[in-house]
C-alpha cells in the first residue's frame, strides 16, 4: 500500500468549517495514512471538532499564506523522519470545491507517468511586470512523488521560504517559481487536466483555464476540482474574459453531470457573500412566462396573499389582479378603517377574508402583528400592498412602480403557479422578489438603495440576532415591500412579536423609518436561514427592460466616450480610467 501523507491548508476568516470542507476530507482519507490539518486562524472548539473525525494532527494559527504553512509541517515531518519513508506527499487547500469524482481515478491516472511532481492543472506562461515566468503548476493542489521527497533539494526549497509580504510576492516567490525551480534540476512534472493545446505562443495574452474557463475545463479536460473563486470573482474582472455565465453552466454540470452536492456549493456561498454579490456572481434572475404554466403542477402545499389596501381609488385595480390568483391560494386583505373594510367585501370573493388593521405602521403593521401567526401557517406567501409614492413629482412614477410591483409578483394566474415552481425547484431560494425601478426619480434610487436607511436596516438585524456580511457599500437587493417568502427563510421575524411601537407614528416620514428598513432587510434575513433572494419578472415586461437598460447604457457610454483619458475598451478599463479621472480631479464625493 502507498505510503502518502496529506497536508491540508485552511485560510479561514469566518471560522467556521463548511461542509463541503468535510466532504473534501471525506473523499480524500481512504488515500492517506495520515493527514494534517493547518489553519492560519484560531478556531472555535466546536468547529475543530469537526475536523477531528480525520486527524488528531491539527495546528492552528500557523501565519502567512499555504505556502508558509505548508512549510511549518514540512519541516515538522523532516524532522520526525516520516517524509523519508513517505510515497507520496499531498499539499492541498481550501481554494475549491469538490473532488466532483472519484479523486483516486486522477491519482491512479498520473501514477502511469513516472514523473517527480504533479498537479492538476497548469497556468501556462505569464509577463508581469516586463518578468515572464515559464508555465507552472498552479499549487491548490500538489502531489511529489518518494524521488523528489528523499532529495535534499526539496528540504532546501521549503527551509528557504520566508514569511512573504504581501500577496504579490507570495505568487512571483512560490506559486510563478516552484514548478521551474525543481524543472531546472532535472525533476519531471506533469499535469492532469493539461491545457497545453488551448495556450497562445503570447504570454500577454494567457488566461487561467482553470479560473475563467471552469465550464469548458469541466467538459474537455475532465476537471476533477471547481475553484472558489468562479463564484466570488467580481464582475469588472469576469466581464473582461467572458459573458459572466460560468458559475451557471458549472453549477448546472455539477447538478445533472456529477454526483456531488450542489447544495454544498450554495451553502458556502450563502454564508459568506454579501446578498448584492451572490445576486451578480449567480446571475439570481428570472424571467417568467405571463401567459403559460410552464410547470403544469398541482400544488399541495399552503399559499397565501396577505395584501394590504389603503387607497380606495385603487381597489378596483388591485382586485382585478387578484382575480387572476388560483382559486386554492388564500388571500387576506387588510385595511385601515371600517369604512373600507365594508366596501371591500361587497367586492371580494369566496376565499378572500378582510380584517381591519387601524394601527400606526401602515401594511407592516398589518403584516407583523395582524397577520404574524397566521402568516406562518403558510409553505409559501406574497406580501403586497398598494402604493402611491405621492412625494414624487409626477404621480406616473409612483404609479409605474406599483404595476410595475404588482405585474410582476402577481401578474397572471399561470405567472403566480411559475413563481411557485421556482420555489419548488430550487430549495434554497428563500425570497422572490419583483425588479429593482429606475425610471423617473427611481433612478437616483438605484445608484443609493439604502438611501438613508442602513443603520436602521443594521438595527432591525442586531434586534434579530442575525448575523451576515452587510455593507453599506453594497447595495440591498429589494425595495417596494413586495415580496414572495418561503416561511421558513423568514420566520424568525415573523415570529419575533413586533407591537404597535416599533413602528413610525404618523405623519411617517417619506423615508428612513422602520417601514423603510422591512423594504431592504428581509434578503438578509433569508440568508442567515441558509437562504438566497432572487428577482422575477414576466416575459412581457422583461421585453420593456431590457429596452430601457440597453438605451440607458449606451447613451451614458457615447457621453463618457467624450471623456478625455478614459478607456471603454472593457467595463473594467472603463472603471478603472473613470476611477483614476475622478480621483485625480477630486471629483468623488465623500
Amino acid at each position: 500500500m502507498i505510503c502518502r501523507i496529506g497536508v491540508f491548508s485552511i485560510a479561514d476568516t469566518y471560522l467556521f468549517i463548511d461542509e463541503e470542507k468535510l466532504y473534501l476530507l471525506e473523499k480524500l482519507q481512504g488515500l492517506f495514512k495520515e493527514i494534517y490539518i493547518i489553519c492560519n486562524s484560531q478556531f472555535p472548539e466546536q468547529e475543530i471538532k469537526k475536523l477531528r473525525r480525520f486527524t488528531n494532527k491539527i495546528y492552528q494559527n500557523v501565519k502567512g499564506y499555504d505556502g508558509n504553512r505548508w512549510k511549518y509541517i514540512i519541516l515538522k515531518l523532516y524532522k520526525q523522519g516520516k517524509l523519508m519513508k513517505c510515497d507520496q506527499l499531498v499539499l492541498f487547500n481550501d481554494s475549491f470545491l469538490g473532488p466532483i469524482f472519484d479523486i483516486k481515478y486522477v491519482f491512479d491516472e498520473m501514477y502511469k507517468k513516472q514523473i517527480d511532481f504533479w498537479g492538476i492543472t497548469v497556468h501556462g506562461n505569464i509577463i508581469k511586470d516586463e518578468i515572464t515566468w515559464s508555465r507552472f503548476l498552479q499549487t491548490y493542489f500538489l502531489v511529489f512523488e518518494k524521488n523528489i521527497l528523499s532529495n535534499k533539494l526539496f528540504k532546501k526549497f521549503w527551509k528557504e521560504i520566508a514569511l512573504f509580504k504581501d500577496y504579490k510576492e507570495y505568487e512571483e516567490k512560490f506559486e510563478f517559481s516552484l514548478t521551474s525551480y525543481f524543472e531546472q534540476y532535472g525533476f519531471k512534472w506533469a499535469v492532469y487536466s493539461d491545457t497545453t493545446d488551448w495556450e497562445k505562443e503570447s504570454a500577454k495574452q494567457y488566461i487561467s483555464f482553470y479560473l475563467l474557463e471552469t465550464y469548458k475545463m469541466l467538459r474537455e479536460k475532465k476537471l476533477p476540482v471547481i475553484p472558489k473563486y468562479l463564484f466570488l470573482n467580481n464582475r469588472q474582472t469576469v466581464l473582461s474574459y467572458n459573458m459572466g455565465n460560468q458559475a451557471d453552466k458549472v453549477l448546472a454540470f455539477v447538478k445533472t453531470q456529477t454526483n456531488y452536492n450542489v447544495n454544498l456549493i450554495y451553502d458556502y456561498l450563502i454564508r459568506r457573500c454579501n446578498i448584492y454579490d451572490l445576486k451578480l456572481n449567480l446571475n439570481l434572475n428570472y424571467v417568467l412566462p405571463l401567459k403559460i404554466n410552464i410547470n403544469n403542477l398541482q400544488y399541495k402545499k399552503k399559499v397565501a396573499l396577505f395584501v394590504h389596501l389603503f387607497y380606495e381609488d385603487l381597489f378596483d385595480i388591485c382586485l382585478d389582479y387578484l382575480k387572476e390568483i388560483p382559486k386554492y391560494i388564500d388571500i387576506y386583505i387588510s385595511t385601515d378603517t371600517d369604512k373600507k373594510a365594508f366596501k371591500l367585501k361587497q367586492m371580494v370573493w369566496e376565499n378572500c377574508f378582510i380584517e381591519v388593521c387601524n394601527l400606526r405602521g401602515r401594511e407592516w403593521a398589518a403584516f407583523l402583528i395582524i397577520h404574524a401567526k397566521r402568516i406562518t401557517a403558510y409553505e409559501y406567501f406574497c406580501l403586497i400592498h398598494d402604493k402611491k409614492s405621492s412625494q414624487l413629482y409626477y404621480s406616473s412614477v409612483g404609479h409605474s412602480f406599483f404595476t410595475s410591483l404588482w405585474e410582476n409578483a402577481i401578474g397572471s394566474e399561470n405567472y403566480v403557479e411559475n413563481i411557485l415552481a421556482l420555489f419548488e425547484d430550487n430549495p434554497q431560494i428563500g425570497i422572490i422578489a419583483p425588479p429593482e425601478v429606475y425610471h423617473g426619480t427611481y433612478f437616483h434610487t438605484s445608484i443609493d438603495y439604502w438611501t438613508i436607511c442602513y443603520k436602521e436596516t443594521c438595527e432591525i438585524l442586531k434586534e434579530l440576532n442575525v448575523h451576515v456580511p452587510i455593507d453599506e457599500k453594497k447595495p440591498p437587493i429589494t425595495l417596494g415591500s413586495v415580496l414572495w417568502c418561503r416561511r421558513s427563510a423568514v420566520r424568525k421575524l415573523f415570529d419575533h412579536g413586533y407591537l404597535e411601537e416599533a413602528f413610525p407614528s404618523e405623519p411617517m416620514p417619506v423615508d428612513g423609518t422602520f417601514n423603510h428598513a422591512m423594504e431592504r432587510v428581509m434578503p438578509y434575513i433569508a440568508q442567515a436561514e441558509g437562504y438566497y433572494t432572487v428577482t422575477v419578472m414576466n416575459d412581457e415586461f422583461a421585453r420593456v427592460d431590457i429596452t430601457n437598460r440597453n438605451a440607458i447604457m449606451h447613451d451614458i457610454l457615447v457621453r463618457l466616450k467624450q471623456v478625455k483619458g478614459i478607456n471603454l475598451s472593457t467595463y473594467f478599463e472603463a472603471l478603472t480610467t473613470l476611477d483614476r479621472i475622478l480621483m485625480e480631479g477630486n471629483r468623488y464625493e465623500e
